[in-house]
């Protein structure tokens, strides 16, 4: 397997388990653990992991991951619970939407609803809602983050 295709596999198994060891890497891949060490380490120098003892974990920050990534993580999961939270919201509600994909999801689930009041601070929300007939929505002001939409 070709380090690239390796490296964004090493790199969603972190995501989904929080950490990844050079033994189960190398196990996982059919590699050496000198491979996986030295696969840990270019994913360390790009800043998508960090190395810890045995193995590498997710980065702890601030940094908001890119909306698009964050967009695709768990999709199926926020979309079942985007679609439960829609159901227990009856119409007639006023709901606030905050910021967040799993936000996103609900609100793309709302668009049936009747005389709701939507108030949000998400902009991806408020245009998955914009066209909703049933919908009033208020789009609260502020700075908008261009990297993300918050």
């Amino acid at each position: 397997m070709p380090q690239n295709i390796r490296l964004n596999d090493i790199l969603d198994l972190a995501r989904r388990q929080g950490k990844v060891t050079t033994d189960s890497l190398a196990a996982s891949f059919g590699v050496t653990v000198q491979t996986a060490r030295r696969d840990l380490n270019a994913l360390c120098q790009a800043g998508h992991l960090v190395r810890v003892y045995g193995g590498a974990v997710l980065p702890s920050s601030t940094r908001n991951i890119d909306r698009d990534e964050r967009t695709g993580l768990q999709s199926e999961g926020k979309a079942r619970m985007a679609s439960a939270v829609a159901a227990r919201i009856p119409d007639g509600a006023s709901v606030f939407l905050d910021i967040g994909t799993t936000l996103e999801a609900v609100a793309r689930c709302l668009t049936g609803h009747r005389n709701l009041m939507v108030v949000t601070n998400n902009l991806h929300a408020g245009n998955a809602l914009a066209d909703a007939p049933g919908v009033d929505l208020i789009l609260t002001g502020g700075l908008l983050r261009s990297s993300d939409g918050g």
